[in-house]
């Protein structure tokens, strides 16, 4: 019932990606998270918004404001 918005393949990584305008409530959250949490393995989870504020990582899944996306990829 949930999906995933990206799904990126680099040699034996996987990076999974969610993506929303704003993180603006308590059901927001949840529903971009909950798609993550779903799944089992440990690649790494994000979220990417255009929220002014870093929320803080939930359950391994981090949050990452959209114009600081590309960076956080050159760290992976």
């Amino acid at each position: 019932n949930k999906e995933i918005d990206f799904v990126a393949k680099q040699a034996d990584a996987i990076l999974y990606v969610q993506c929303a305008y704003l993180l603006q409530d308590e059901s927001t959250i949840e529903r971009e998270f909950s798609a993550l949490e779903a799944i089992s393995d440990n690649y790494t989870k994000v979220v990417v918004s255009m929220d002014d504020i870093i929320l803080p990582s939930k359950n391994g899944i981090l949050h990452v404001q959209a114009w600081k996306f590309e960076g956080f990829l050159g760290n992976l």
